[in-house]
């Protein structure tokens, strides 16, 4: 429960700003701030309720026992001298730099650019999108069993907290940080930031990383990252995306805005002549 500290301050952090800042929705993105605050409050204070009882809950004994060469070649290669350094890093990164980069990425641009009243809605997606995906990955976190790396290998005791043991499938740190990062980098997308690509170019490198430690910390193996990193992409770029607006009326005005359509006879024709 060494860690457990952060856990608690980030999920705080998301169902603080799971309430309305701003009455009004922006044209790119639609909110309703009840519907989408409570899941978002709601999934967090599982998530956290969860992470809390981990001792109460977590199997006892790994149901997912055995491994295979990809994932133990994998791990010899990568694993630190000292794999509990790893597993700081990636504490340090994943509840940190990667947060620290997605909210202060978005509120930088939306300030700069004079869009400053974006900054609500966006921080709601990016929390929707973290505890949503992290309440699933603990749902199949405990049902998986699958036992960590470090647990038949060399020191089983590498790490005091046994509740922990038989959580490896799938990584929540990898699931977290590709979560952030793709959220924030759709939603500069719709929104046309121009911090879109620093964004990307920053954040997937270090969404790497902590996939890359959590192997180096024994923590996970190959595919439990890898499979992280899937899950918490997917739900990080569908939490904007499905936000994004796509109704007629804000079609319609961004077509008149661009359109400049003009009729005239010329003749015995009916002529249309503009610039689109």
């Amino acid at each position: 429960m060494k860690y457990d500290f952060l856990k608690v301050w980030l999920v705080a952090i998301f169902v603080f700003v799971s309430f309305p800042v701003y009455a009004d929705t922006t044209d790119e993105i639609n909110i309703d701030w009840a519907t989408d605050g409570g899941l978002t409050g709601t999934t967090g204070v599982l998530w956290l309720s969860f992470e809390l009882l981990k001792d109460y809950i977590a199997p006892d004994k790994c149901i997912w026992c055995q491994t295979n060469t990809m994932d133990e070649t994998i791990t010899d290669h990568l694993s630190w001298p000292t794999p509990r350094y790893a597993a700081k890093t990636a504490d340090a990164m994943a509840f940190g730099a990667v947060p620290a980069l997605a909210f202060g990425a978005l509120a930088l641009s939306s300030g700069l650019e004079g869009r400053i009243e974006n900054f609500g809605a966006d921080a709601l997606l990016l929390a929707e999108a973290v505890t949503l995906s992290s309440l699933v990955n603990q749902f199949v976190k405990f049902g998986a069993g699958r036992a960590r790396p470090f647990t038949i290998r060399d020191d089983p005791n590498m790490y005091s907290d046994r509740a922990d043991d038989n959580l490896s499938f799938y990584s929540g740190h990898t699931n977290l940080a590709f979560a952030l990062v793709v959220s924030a980098g759709t939603i500069a997308h719709i929104r046309n930031y121009e911090a879109e690509p620093y964004i990307w170019g920053f954040g997937i490198p270090i969404a790497l990383f902590v996939a890359y430690t959590r192997i180096a910390a024994q923590k996970h193996y190959f595919t439990d990252v890898l499979i992280g990193a899937v899950i918490g992409s997917a739900i990080g770029f569908a939490i904007p995306w499905l936000h994004r607006n796509t109704s007629s009326k804000h079609k319609n005005e961004d077509a008149s805005e661009n359109m400049d359509l003009q009729v005239g006879f010329s003749q015995n024709m009916l002529m249309f002549y503009g610039a689109f």
